[in-house]
């Protein structure tokens, strides 16, 4: 995988990045020659909250990855930044530390007493005592590399990067949630590198349309959307532009869902009817959202009114007799009804993946488009050992989606 490919940056945001890194260093080898209170120390502190300003400004949080000889910067953009500062990835990792987020209203004083007793304490559990703008992640194994283990295997790097396009997702949902904006500019950077890296992988359904990762079921669904719907229209031949708008669309399907109240999303058991009022008018709120951003293609809001539209006529909202929903939503649809049923929710657990093909076969979806779902969905997939009609047991060693 061509890892390099993946994340197209703005020089200056990377400067930006670049200039947090150094400040970072400088206060930690500053802490070790300075004691608390020492006005050396102080204007560390300072200067590091300064060059951080920026970054928190356009996302509301930092998070800064230490990974071997390679330092990762994400805020709106994510940033790598190999071997930018020699020794500080050994300094943080020394003290068990894989990840640092540091959020919007953290102050000179708050992260300098973290980092000066991540230095004296030597451990991240330690250091976290009274600051809330500050999170350190501990070094431990990877919960996503063992959530993606099955079938052919995932390597560690095709985790790390998998784990960016959730890092990215997750930033998405939360400028929504927090500030009522859609960071559209995101959500094209997401899609362009969803198109450049592994959506072109041999695999038929991407990597990333396996993530299970439950707690966080809002923004790995509609990653996994958007990667199942590109590699829907991937195989349809569409063009490069329309692939690219199909993934926006699909990245922002869910865009009305975000303001329905966490406590009805996770509801087990039935929801009421005013519950059920409130959940089916999200394809229309989140329609009237996209709207407003400017410099969005028109087909974005479409997708996000029409997601919940079946070929029957039923679903949600209401629409004119005969009409028909675009393509785009009728592969977003299907996208969005196969990682549904595919993730453990509060109401039930997932189904396998022969079950959901099994009870999509009999929904009101495009059937064209499912059988060609079907085909990419790969059924059996590579490893899987099949009894042949003769009787004889065989291993796929090969999946052809064309086939």
């Amino acid at each position: 995988m061509n890892r390099t490919a993946l994340v197209p940056e703005a020089a200056s945001g990377r400067d930006a990045a670049l200039a947090v890194v150094k400040a970072l260093a400088g206060f930690c080898r500053g802490a070790a020659l300075y004691p608390q209170g020492h006005p050396k120390r102080e204007a560390l502190a300072r200067t590091l909250v300064g060059e951080l300003q920026s970054l928190l400004a356009e996302t509301g949080q930092v998070t800064l990855g230490f990974l071997g000889r390679e330092m990762v910067v994400l805020a709106r953009h994510l940033h790598r930044l190999e071997a930018a500062v020699p020794g500080l990835n050994q300094w943080f990792q020394e003290r068990g530390v894989e990840r640092l987020r540091v959020r919007r209203g953290v102050t000179a004083e708050e992260l300098g007493r973290f980092l000066g007793a991540l230095l004296q304490e030597g451990s991240a559990a330690a250091a976290a005592a009274d600051t809330p703008h500050i999170h350190a992640s501990s070094v431990s194994p990877d919960p996503l590399l063992e959530d993606l283990r099955g079938g052919d295997g995932v390597s560690a790097d095709q985790a790390a990067v998998i784990r960016e396009f959730l890092e990215s997702a997750r930033a998405l949902v939360e400028e929504v949630r927090r500030h009522n904006l859609v960071a559209f500019d995101l959500a094209r950077e997401i899609v362009e590198n969803v198109l450049n890296g592994i959506i072109l992988e041999d695999h038929a359904i991407p990597l990333v349309a396996r993530i299970k990762t439950h707690d966080a079921y809002t923004y790995t669904h509609i990653l996994n959307v958007s990667t199942l719907s590109l590699a829907m229209g991937r195989l349809l031949g569409l063009d490069h532009e329309q692939l690219r708008v199909l993934g926006q669309a699909a990245l922002l399907h869910d865009t009305g869902k975000l303001f329905i109240p966490p406590e009805i999303l996770g509801k087990q058991g039935g929801l009421s009817a005013e519950e059920f009022a409130e959940v089916r008018m999200h394809p229309v709120r989140g329609a009237a959202v996209l709207l407003r951003v400017r410099g969005i293609p028109d087909l974005v809001p479409v997708v996000a009114l029409e997601h919940h539209l079946r070929t029957d006529g039923s679903g949600y909202p209401r629409r004119e007799a005969g009409r028909v929903p675009h393509l785009a939503s009728r592969l977003v649809a299907i996208a969005d009804v196969f990682d549904a049923l595919r993730t453990n929710r509060a109401y039930r657990t997932e189904f396998s993946k022969e079950e959901t093909l099994r009870r999509m076969a009999g929904m009101p979806v495009d059937p064209q488009l499912f059988n060609l779902f079907a085909r990419l969905a790969n059924l059996y997939s590579e490893g899987d050992r099949v009894r042949l009609d003769t009787g004889e047991i065989g291993v796929v060693v090969a999946v052809n989606p064309r086939d």
